[in-house]
């Protein structure tokens, strides 16, 4: 299996590229093959395109559009922004639509208070229905980014490193076509 672990902001020095080195860390323990990347390295142009439209990476090849067709399951590391997500990572979802149907996809919501981004998971599912991603019920909230992750991407709070540790087993084992 083939999973992309998506930071998906592109703020600088942002807390959620040490999660993402955290999750990606917790995969290494599981015989599944993972990519982890920034829509920092994707996203060129504040451009979206509808998914009746062409020019984005549905009819230009990218190396978005690469990542997408070889990824079986994705993990959104998605920080709280304003009560909602990233306009960088749905500027990024809407460069295509169709390759994301029937893909499994999975949040992990950073939040540096103590919601831990539980607004931006309310926010981010139905996009991703809409999407035709199938959702898998696992979810990881961090929060207190900033001292619950450290800049080297180690987990440094006990309860949290258990929680991103059963989380990266259960979306390991999951299957991409399970229910």
């Amino acid at each position: 299996m083939h999973i992309t672990i998506l930071n998906g902001t592109a703020r600088h020095d942002n807390m959620s590229q040490y999660v993402t080195q955290a999750v990606t860390n917790a995969f290494s323990a599981h015989p599944v093959t993972v990519t982890a990347t920034s829509v920092a390295e994707h996203v060129t142009a504040p451009v979206t395109v509808p998914p009746w439209g062409e020019g984005g990476a549905d009819t230009v090849p990218t190396a978005w559009k690469e990542l997408v067709t070889a990824t079986d399951t994705f993990v959104f590391v998605l920080p709280e922004y304003n009560h909602s997500y990233p306009g960088e990572w749905k500027l990024l979802m809407d460069s295509l639509f169709k390759d994301y149907a029937g893909k499994r996809a999975y949040v992990v919501a950073v939040g540096g208070g103590q919601f831990a981004g539980a607004r931006v998971l309310e926010h981010v599912l139905p996009v991703l229905v809409n999407f035709q991603f199938r959702i898998g019920n696992e979810r990881l909230h961090i929060a207190h980014a900033s001292t619950t992750v450290s800049r080297d991407g180690q987990v440094t709070d006990s309860a949290t490193r258990e929680r991103l540790e059963q989380f990266a087993t259960a979306v390991a084992a999951a299957q991409p076509n399970d229910s």
